[in-house]
């Protein structure tokens, strides 16, 4: 199979993902610690579980530029989520 007909694969089913799943959880989450809670032991797994995969998806966003951008904002997406959660776990 070629490079790019591998990539496009791999990147449907990673975009069908993030539609179904990833995103829905990742916006209740943001939700939930924008309001002040602090995330539990499966949320903060399911966190590392995404940024684990999202380590292994660069190098197809390396090739395939054209989905830089919400791999971008989705990363920056995730960070916040842990830097508020940080926070609120801080005030406490």
């Amino acid at each position: 199979m070629k490079t790019a007909d591998h990539d496009s694969g791999v990147m449907m089913t990673v975009i069908r993902r993030l539609n179904h799943r990833r995103v829905p959880r990742v916006l209740a989450l943001k939700q939930h610690v924008d309001a002040g809670a602090a995330l539990s032991d499966y949320d903060i797994s399911f966190l590392e579980r995404v940024l684990k995969d999202a380590g292994r998806i660069k190098p197809y966003i390396d090739r395939n530029q054209e989905y830089r951008d919400i791999y971008v904002r989705l990363i920056g997406l995730y960070l916040n989520i842990v830097h508020t959660a940080l926070e609120n776990e801080n005030k406490d």
